[in-house]
Parts: C-alpha cells; structure tokens; sequence
C-alpha cells in the first residue's frame, strides 16, 4: 500500500485506532451540491456483511451510489478523498452518499468485513478487506445524528463539512473491534453524510 500522510489534518486523541479530523474539508456550496447528487437516486440502504435479507431494524437510511465516471463533481471529491489520505483511488469501493430522516440511525457495527459473515470470503476475494473510512458530514441535523464510537469513549456531532476518518485495521492489519460505531438517531432534522471506503486490493484484486 502507499505510504499514507496526513498533512492538513487534526490527529484525534486515541491510542486504540488511528483516527483524523480535517474541519471544513467541503464548504458549504460542495456539501449542497452533493445533497441534490444524492437526492437524485435514493435506495433503501442495504447491509454488505450477509447476503440475506438484513434485519431492517439495524439500519434505517437510504443510499446512493456516486459514481465518478457520471459526475465531475464526484470525480473532484474523490481525487480530494485520495489526495489527503495518500491512496490511489483503484484501491477504493464507488462513493457513497447516506441520507437519514427523523428516527434514522444505523445501530454499532464495524465497517470491515467479519470473518463471522457469511460473505467475509467472496468480498476478501474481490479487492481485499476494508482499510480506511473516510466520512463527510453535509449538514447539521437540528438534534440527534452523532456518531458515536462506544469503545474509544468518543462521540461526534455532525458539523457541516467537516470529515472524519478512521483506519478500521490495527497495526498489525487485523481487524480492530475499538473501531465499533453507531450512528445515532435522528431526533430533529434530517442528516446527509458521504462515505468512502478503501480497500486492501486495487481493482482486480492487485496488490
């Protein structure tokens, strides 16, 4: 994998996972620009660790798929995702775009693949486990939304633009159960975040 830096961004305060905040890494016109993108092709968000039929309870949102091959504006965001984190983007999954009404929430999960689940193999096979996530928060819900890492001890309310991300790996490279979180309801407003998430093998399964 490349060599990863952080030249613009604020080390967060943790010795279990490698996490970074960057404030205001989308200004205001981006994060909107991106709210109409997602609007635009909505879908019930779908849960990758099973290939049956997800218990509806776990997550409640819905889902877009950005595509930077259709957008210039995803195409910008992605090579500004790769750019700060140091990864090429064949290492990375389609950008995705999460959209939480009042009530929405998705219960504490991790975002790398268990190898309880009963795809943990077919998705290893396809380009490797998941390294990094690097989330972006749109906008402000009027109450509720925080993201809330239950181990570490640390919670953070959503504040427009501004990006969190994190390495869902130790320094070992396993799997590292302290990156556990949950999206907390909604309680007033709505909440509109971008994910992104990178992969230990480029497209193709390269390394």
């Amino acid at each position: 994998m490349p060599q990863i830096s952080f030249p613009s961004a604020e080390r967060v305060k943790c010795d279990a996972v490698e996490m970074h905040i960057v404030e205001n890494f989308l200004n205001k016109k981006e994060c909107a620009d991106l709210i109409t993108l997602i609007k635009q092709n909505l879908q019930p968000s779908k849960i990758t660790t099973s290939t049956k039929e997800p218990n509806k309870n776990l997550r409640i949102s819905q889902t877009s798929h950005l595509n930077s091959d259709d957008d210039p504006i995803i195409k910008d965001l992605d090579q500004k995702i790769s750019s700060i984190l140091g990864i090429n983007l064949a290492y990375s999954e389609t950008t995705q775009g999460q959209y939480y009404q009042k009530g929405g929430h998705f219960k504490p999960h991790t975002d790398y693949f268990n190898a309880s689940a009963d795809v943990h193999q077919k998705m290893l096979a396809e380009q490797g486990q998941r390294t990094w996530t690097f989330m972006i928060y749109l906008n402000e819900p009027k109450a509720g939304g925080v993201t809330v890492f239950p181990v570490l001890n640390k919670s953070f309310s959503p504040r427009l633009g501004m990006a969190l991300f994190w390495n869902n790996l130790d320094s070992e490279g396993n799997e590292n159960e302290a990156t556990l979180h949950h999206a907390t309801p909604v309680i007033e407003g709505e909440k509109f975040i971008i994910t992104k998430w990178f992969r230990s093998l480029s497209e193709g399964g390269i390394l």
